[in-house]
């Protein structure tokens, strides 16, 4: 007979503990004694005896457990930060807290630095903003907007490119434009515009692309500078083409109020003219250097369309779904996400290379990265908007 072990003990403490808070409300859960100290009440004020103790030490001779908790809260993603963004990011983090609790000292007339100078904060003053503030706090509107479009989208585009979809974009570059002048570098530009209608971070679709059409860029006579430059400006342009878009596109839609399909339709404009931009001067360098296209032979347009046709639907559902039936960012991505599940499904079946693959992109979307780019910036972000930061700067 096996033993339970520490960790299994843990996870069903874990899970106990879970479900009794989703059961207990709120006002129930503040009002508990914890070891005969109330939730809202000093330490010291219980423990009198520890006043000599700890009367000079902050959270414990004047704040309550709510404030412990917040800071407790705010280090662990400051070593989330460190962990997973490097210590460098955790460091400026680190700073603008330390300059919201000691920037007053800076006096309005000292020369330059004068306009540095903000409002005497408190450490409950800091904490409060940073932890329990739901606008710009650590739970605020950038994790809202992450938990209900972000993500959300990540996923389709894990789906998305799991399913093949990603190099049949690629391909699709190649045989549209990759015996014309200048074609490894027009076929970068596409396959950076097809890979960010599916993806909104620019540096996957750097990585994803550039491994293909920078090398053929540079034996066709680019040189590496350039080549690079290409790729990573066509890459950045991914985040404003629709339907999947940058995160700025969604904190808009939380911020203005402003509806997902138009913010769709007013960017589409813009990104088509930066992809012309980027395209008239790849011509003008090939025309400049002498750079022909492709040498060897790529796939005609229409039998590469007749091989993929279908990865088309989603993109086209998703536009449906928004545009046309003017659903929300969440339930659109949501039925198209289940369209594309049955989609993967019935490819899976005719093609080894997407067969049984369908668990390994949760591993590559529910990765900590997300969740710590999204909280390294909030102590930012919060202690800039709703601290009086922002105004001297």
């Amino acid at each position: 007979m096996e033993r339970v072990t520490v960790f299994d003990l843990v996870c069903i403490l874990g899970a106990v503990l879970s479900a009794f808070y989703f059961l207990t409300e709120f006002a129930e859960i503040q009002n508990m004694r914890v070891f005969g100290i109330d939730s809202g009440r000093p330490v010291t004020a219980i423990y009198t005896f520890l006043q000599p103790l700890f009367g000079g030490v902050p959270f414990v001779s004047e704040y309550s457990y709510a404030m412990a908790l917040g800071v407790i809260g705010i280090l662990l993603v400051l070593e989330a930060t460190r962990r997973t963004l490097g210590l460098p990011l955790m460091l400026i983090v680190a700073s603008f807290i330390v300059y919201a609790r000691w920037g007053f000292l800076i006096s309005g007339n000292t020369p330059f630095l004068g306009l540095l100078a903000i409002p005497e904060l408190t450490w409950p003053d800091i904490i409060q903003n940073l932890w329990y503030n739901t606008e710009n706090g650590v739970f605020g509107i950038p994790v809202t907007v992450s938990v209900s479009f972000i993500y959300i989208f990540i996923l389709f585009g894990s789906f998305l490119e799991m399913s093949g979809a990603g190099q049949w974009f690629i391909d699709l570059a190649y045989a549209v434009t990759g015996k014309r002048k200048g074609g490894p570098a027009k076929a970068s530009i596409l396959a950076s515009g097809f890979m960010g209608t599916i993806s909104g971070s620019s540096i996957a679709n750097t990585v994803t692309t550039g491994a293909f059409t920078i090398p053929l860029m540079k034996r066709s006579g680019y040189s590496p500078e350039f080549s690079g430059a290409v790729e990573s400006s066509a890459s950045s342009g991914g985040q404003i083409l629709p339907p999947v878009m940058g995160a700025a596109a969604f904190l808009m839609v939380q911020y203005t109020a402003t509806p997902f399909a138009d913010i769709i339709i007013l960017a589409t404009i813009p990104a088509v003219v930066f992809f012309f931009g980027v395209w008239v001067m790849v011509h003008l360098k090939a025309v400049q250097e002498g750079i022909g296209g492709l040498e060897e032979e790529t796939v005609t347009l229409g039998d590469h369309l007749k091989r993929g046709w279908f990865y088309l639907v989603p993109i086209g559902l998703l536009l449906y779904y928004l545009i046309i039936e003017r659903l929300s960012v969440s339930r659109s991505a949501w039925f198209t996400l289940v369209a594309l599940v049955a989609l993967i499904a019935v490819v899976s079946a005719y093609s080894r290379e997407t067969r049984g693959r369908l668990l390994g992109v949760f591993a590559a979307t529910v990765a900590a990265e997300l969740a710590s780019f999204t909280l390294a910036g909030v102590p930012v972000t919060g202690l800039i908007g709703g601290s009086g930061t922002g105004l001297p700067l």
